[in-house]
């Protein structure tokens, strides 16, 4: 018995110009946004996290 599927996917190039600041937190919450973006993940919880030009607002508890 032979069985023959079809998967597809489809791609969409996107993109942006940002100007991180240069310090370690603000390059790993660049890092973050980016996944949250691929992955479509827009829970509140983590946005204050996904800020990075904010990264100095950061409580010492947080960064």
């Amino acid at each position: 018995m032979a069985a023959f599927g079809s998967t597809e996917f489809e791609f969409q190039r996107f993109g942006r110009t940002v100007q991180v600041p240069d310090a370690d937190i603000a390059k790993v919450m660049y890092y973050l946004d980016c996944v949250c973006t691929v992955i479509e993940y827009n829970d509140n919880n983590i946005r204050r996290y996904r800020n990075y030009s904010n990264w100095r607002n950061m409580s010492d508890e947080e960064d």
